[in-house]
């Protein structure tokens, strides 16, 4: 006879009954817990939102115009940064000329492609 702890492999099967009792408690919880109103104090108006001005700019390389997203409006307030003044794809051509410029190259890491 061997002293380990008896798992959940050495149970027997729930009998049917008490598997349909668990099944009907289940979803009886979970329509409980999901079907509920939006919670509200007494007297409280439902939040409207209006949204930001859209802020737009003219890319100073290119000259494309561009129409920050309300997300990317938040980024750069969230951490105090001033919106970009060049596209994305500007931006890209700049950050990789950069990057060729110190020797990392298109893979942007040191050193480049290996060569046997």
């Amino acid at each position: 006879m061997s002293n380990r702890k008896p798992t959940w492999k050495d149970s027997k099967p729930c009998p049917e009954d008490q598997r349909e009792a668990a099944r009907r408690a289940y979803e009886e919880l979970r329509d409980n817990l999901f079907n509920q109103p939006a919670c509200e104090s007494p007297g409280h108006e439902p939040e409207t939102r209006e949204l930001p001005d859209l802020i737009s700019f003219t890319c100073e390389i290119c000259g494309s115009s561009v129409t920050l997203t309300e997300g990317e409006q938040q980024l750069y307030a969230g951490q105090g940064i001033e919106p970009p003044k060049l596209c994305k794809d500007c931006r890209r051509a700049r950050k990789d000329e950069a990057s060729e410029a110190i020797g990392e190259g298109e893979s942007g890491g040191v050193g480049g492609p290996f060569t046997l």
